[in-house]
């Protein structure tokens, strides 16, 4: 082993300089007998073209007399996974696909998706003599990258990202100028140098033991459905993914924008930078090319951006552990931070800050910059971040928001630059600055409004809220459930134009309150939820702090036996304050809702699909039309020519008896709620229990099993009030109180029996879907992901949509 891990050190020592100084061996694995290939996996440097580590394993494997494999994988479990980074990597992938296959070289393709969830790289680095991989800083690639070690793989490390390598660099540097001292002749022999194109032959990969995923003829928004990562988030349309459009970027701003940039670099208004961030990101395109040709185009502020913040930027990341800890900044900044934690600020939810609404009308339209476009101007970037600075508890929580609104929206999120600037909003790569401020102490301050009053605001919000696509499709909900507000709002928050169409009085589904004429209130639909998924947990986080849901802390029995009590697991239980539909009211804030408005109708006419309601009514014509109503009422509505229509018969929605009742007096049973599995009952739950509920009432709601309400449909109301609360009593063996309030509801579709394992339903050629708690798992949850879903579909659709007309 030794023997071998020397002759492969001394092998990269001889590699032409521009290579070998970009090259080290991570680890000296156990050989593999017989090797089959030479491995390069591909993740942050995806081109064909200047790539140092495809130059690098073309030498091993030619050297090693053995075939060379470029694997690339896109995984559902990095950080901030969503439909907007995934596409950008597809389109990538698509790209590269096609390249490598045109200089014949092999290259597989595996997207982990339900389905196809397998360990492909770490199969394929078994068989394989070398693995060469970029040599990124960060999760989640440097994770996996420990693996390939753990298990005994050889690893050759390769920096394909800075134009001055960062091991020769040696250090996190803290100051620009210092960095710029220290790589000053490093630059000065590299900036100008011609990347030479490798002329190395080897041979294809025959034994690849897993079929790649062929994504020429694909469609890419749906695969991007069948993965279980954030569908909330949109891909960006003026932004594609690969090294086609990372180039031709590029090209068009050399040819236009270079001369002028350092003229309008800081003009938030105007296109005066590159936007290649995100290119850069993933090394789509070449920072070795964009340096060589701003450098003979004399564009030197363009290249201290580009080389110097970075570099520095990269370097820092690369030697520093600590990046999401407070300890990355400056001592100073720290202690002066920390010191000033306790000074008077606005605290605002995650939620309001991501959907642009702190009311501060320049850091709202960069945050839709960043929801819509995926994209921030630097000069504004700066501002927007020490922002958030006066809207955190604190400057550990303001690290924590300031990481997570960049690398969730913006496409070069997760990058070492990001990295760099965010860091520097508190403090890094800066001096201390006095007198000290409130909330920033010695921190340099950046206020809203000095930027607000030197910037043409009409314009740069007509800028960011240009439409993500010409023109803007009419779209139509049917029924504000909240799967269907989930989804609406999504839309409108991506720059669409819904409209929804609800036939009661009110949106909310079964997540609903019944308030009566005396002021009873009952939540005589969902009882509460559940949240597992993370995607909605971040929400969930924000409707606590903004108080539209708090955690129901009750004590929850089972009963198998009557009079038996059996203490449940405590689990986390959500109800809406200061009632079970304020959820709903937050999520239609700002939504266009017709309420008590029924569609009966649904045709498809040359210009769309006008909506009609019973009586005939035209309520317009709409491009794209979405249910979210039980699926039976949908199959009446949904045109012919609907995909999915043939999927709606097999949801069987199971009817339910819903019995408010508030008492006179309280009821003294042991227990806020307990399920019942027997007799005619299924839930008990004294509703007054949940928080923010009014205090002079003892309220319960008494739900049926399916079984009997399937049984007694026609059953008068009174007698199913009487029926309900004998069995109540006969099943606690307490009896209850008497009753000033009893009402009976009843919930025709009430849950699914078995929800569908699509999430939501999609007909892309005709633009129809559907959403529920019947698509993809029942429950409020289940709700709210079908709907996130579903918008995820139409957004990925109207994506592939404008890239084919373009």
């Amino acid at each position: 082993m030794r023997e071998y891990a020397g002759e492969l050190a001394s092998f990269l020592d001889d590699l032409p300089t521009h290579l070998s100084d970009r090259t080290w061996i991570r680890s000296s694995g156990v050989p593999r007998r017989p090797p089959k290939r030479v491995l390069y996996w591909t993740h942050h440097a995806l081109r064909s073209d200047e790539n140092p580590a495809l130059d690098v394993a073309l030498h091993v494997a030619h050297h090693l007399q053995l075939p060379l494999l470029v694997y690339q994988g896109l995984s559902e479990r990095y950080r901030y996974a969503s439909d907007r980074h995934h596409t950008f990597i597809l389109e990538a992938a698509r790209d590269l696909q096609e390249s490598y296959a045109k200089l014949g070289i092999s290259f597989a393709f595996h997207l982990e998706r339900r389905g196809a969830r397998f360990p492909r790289l770490a199969q394929l680095a078994l068989s394989s003599a070398v693995v060469v991989t970029e040599d990124f800083p960060l999760e989640a690639t440097q994770q996996w990258t420990e693996r390939l070690v753990a298990a005994d793989s050889t690893v050759v490390l390769v920096d394909t990202a800075c134009v001055v390598p960062t091991r020769l660099v040696g250090k996190a540097h803290d100051r620009a100028f210092t960095f710029r001292d220290a790589t000053r002749e490093l630059y000065r022999s590299r900036i100008s140098q011609v990347w030479p194109a490798s002329n190395i032959s080897v041979p294809r990969d025959s034994q690849i033991p897993f079929e790649s995923l062929q994504l020429a003829n694909l469609s890419l928004a749906k695969l991007v459905s069948e993965c279980e990562i954030d569908h909330s988030i949109g891909p960006v349309p003026d932004t594609r993914g690969g090294f086609s459009a990372g180039y031709a970027r590029w090209q068009a701003f050399r040819n236009e924008g270079l001369r002028r940039y350092t003229m309008r670099r800081n003009q938030i208004e105007v296109d005066g930078v590159s936007r290649m961030s995100a290119y850069l990101h993933y090394g789509m395109v070449s920072p070795l090319r964009l340096a060589r040709e701003a450098s003979l185009d004399g564009a030197k502020k363009f290249l201290d951006e580009l080389l110097i913040w970075r570099e520095l930027a990269y370097a820092f990341c690369y030697y520093r552990d600590d990046l999401e800890s407070v300890h990355s900044l400056p001592q100073w900044a720290n202690a002066s931070l920390t010191e000033h934690a306790g000074d008077h600020r606005t605290v605002l939810s995650l939620e309001s800050l991501a959907r642009a609404r702190s009311g501060e009308r320049l850091w709202d339209a960069a945050q839709r910059s960043l929801l819509k476009h995926g994209e921030l101007h630097n000069n504004i970037r700066m501002t927007w971040g020490k922002a958030i600075l006066g809207w955190s508890q604190n400057h550990h929580q303001a690290l924590e928001r300031l990481i997570d609104l960049n690398h969730r929206y913006a496409l070069d999120g997760r990058d070492p630059a990001s990295y760099g600037g965010i860091l520097w909003c508190l403090g890094q790569f800066d001096r201390p600055f006095k007198p000290e401020q409130p909330v920033f102490g010695m921190v340099r301050g950046r206020p809203i409004g000095v930027h607000e009053n030197r910037v043409d605001l009409n314009i740069y919000e007509t800028k960011v809220d240009r439409g993500i696509m010409t023109p803007k499709p009419r779209i139509a909900m049917v029924g504000a459930g909240l799967g269907g507000l989930m989804c609406s709002r999504i839309l409108q928050d991506h720059g669409l134009d819904i409209q929804i169409f609800e036939k009661s009085g009110r949106a909310g589904g079964r997540a609903s309150t019944r308030v009566s004429r005396d002021g009873w209130q009952f939540d005589h639909g969902a009882q509460y939820f559940a949240i597992r998924d993370p995607n909605l947990k971040r929400y969930l986080d924000s409707w606590i702090f903004d108080k539209h849901v708090a955690e129901w802390r009750s004590q929850i029995v089972s009963i198998d036996e009557p009079c038996e009590f059996k203490e449940l697991p405590q689990i986390q239980r959500f109800v809406g304050t200061p009632m079970m539909e304020s959820l709903a009211f937050h999520l239609a804030t700002d939504l266009d809702i017709h309420a008590k408005t029924e569609v009966a109708r649904v045709v498809r006419r040359e210009s769309g699909y006008q909506l009609c309601t019973k009586v005939g009514h035209d309520l317009g014509i709409f491009d794209t039309v979405l249910w979210n109503c039980p699926p039976g009422q949908t199959a009446e509505q949904i045109p012919t020519e609907c995909g999915w229509q043939r999927r709606l018969p097999q949801v069987d929605m199971q009817p339910c008896w819903a019995v408010m009742i508030a008492l006179e007096r309280r009821w003294t049973l042991p227990f806020d709620a307990a399920f019942v599995n027997l007799g005619n009952l299924s839930w008990i739950a004294r509703d007054s229990s949940k928080p923010a509920r009014p205090s002079r009432q003892d309220t319960w709601m008494l739900h049926s099993t399916s079984d009997w309400a399937m049984e007694n449909q026609e059953t008068p109301r009174e007698q199913v009030v009487h029926n309900l609360i004998a069995e109540a009593e006969r099943v606690t063996g307490f009896r209850m109180p008497a009753q000033c309030y009893a009402k009976a509801h009843r919930w025709l579709h009430s849950r699914p029996a078995d929800s569908l394992p699509e999430s939501s339903l999609w007909d892309s050629a005709n633009r129809l879907g559907a959403c529920g708690d019947w698509c993809g798992g029942p429950r409020v949850e289940g709700a709210l992901k079908s709907g996130m879903a579903l918008a995820g579909r139409i957004l990925g659709t109207l994506h592939e949509n404008a890239s084919l007309a373009s």
